[in-house]
């Protein structure tokens, strides 16, 4: 009974001891902490410097050393110098060799340039027949000689001519409308040199112009010249006359002026003097012509008198 009591001890210890290994096993393992290093103990290698070692000896014996000094650059050895004497030489060798005196300079001769002068060309004799004309002519033409000049590809030469087409149409009609405003301008006065022509004597346009006026048309024959001015708003006009006569001031108010009737005004301006008669119309007599203003009272007598000192 003890004895089966032992053994199934035994048996229940060796059972508890493999739970107790596979118990062990089975345990998650753990990893261990970092094991830094020690640096307080450890010390940076240092270099260590190299000692100089001094020879100590004897001051003795070192003044008692006899110095030799060191044989000079320019004393030669006489055993060198008889052994370099009795080495053969290449002749083809001459850095050491004797210099050789210089040989004199040859004086350097400039070249002579002689200018030969072109032989003067003498008259040739007047061609007699066509032959010699048209032989003359061939030599003495110098076409072919000029240099030869690169044709422009077609599109582009085309685009070129275009060009040139539309500024010289562009400059025409520049200066047609130059022209036309020029001839415009000055149309007036070009008219009045024509009826000065025809009519034998110089006609003068007044520099004054009333406000709402402008000039109309112009008519002249032999000794008469009359011009129109017409009203840029209504019907009102006036009309300026000039005509030769060999009135003075005194023929004019009694050959003319006191005929139309006793009611006139006489007004000195520009050196002549000016009758106002009517509705408001105007005459005087200037270097042998005769003015007069028509106004049938669509001028005022100021106006009247401005235009005949601008005349």
């Amino acid at each position: 009974m003890f004895i089966h009591d032992s053994h199934s001890l035994k048996v229940t210890n060796v059972n508890k001891n493999n739970n107790m290994s596979q118990s062990k096993d089975k345990k998650p393992h753990m990893p261990q902490p970092a094991t830094t290093l020690m640096r307080h103990a450890v010390v940076k290698p240092k270099t260590a410097l190299k000692h100089r070692v001094k020879a100590v000896g004897h001051l003795n014996a070192a003044a008692s050393a006899t110095l030799q000094p060191k044989p000079s650059v320019h004393a030669l050895d006489a055993k060198r110098l008889r052994h370099a004497k009795q080495v053969a030489k290449s002749p083809a060798i001459s850095r050491f060799g004797k210099i050789l005196p210089a040989r004199p300079s040859l004086p350097v001769f400039q070249p002579v340039v002689i200018e030969s002068k072109p032989a003067a060309k003498q008259p040739l004799a007047a061609p007699t027949t066509t032959a010699e004309l048209l032989q003359r002519a061939l030599e003495g033409a110098t076409s072919h000689q000029q240099p030869h000049k690169k044709r422009l590809p077609s599109r582009l030469a085309k685009k070129v001519a275009e060009r040139r087409i539309t500024s010289i149409s562009i400059l025409a009609a520049s200066a047609a409308v130059l022209i036309g405003f020029v001839l415009y301008a000055n149309l007036t006065s070009i008219q009045l040199q024509v009826a000065s022509s025809k009519a034998g004597f110089t006609a003068n346009l007044p520099s004054y112009q009333p406000i709402g006026y402008s000039f109309a048309h112009l008519n002249y024959s032999p000794g008469n010249v009359a011009m129109q001015f017409q009203s840029n708003s209504d019907s009102r006009a006036y009309a300026i006359s000039e005509k030769l006569s060999a009135w003075d001031s005194q023929t004019l108010r009694s050959d003319f002026v006191a005929g139309i009737g006793q009611d006139y005004q006489t007004v000195q301006t520009a050196g002549h003097t000016l009758y106002v008669y009517g509705k408001n119309n105007a005459t005087w007599v200037n270097s042998g012509i005769w003015y007069q203003i028509k106004s049938d009272g669509a001028l005022s007598v100021h106006q009247l008198v401005e235009l005949a000192s601008s005349m």
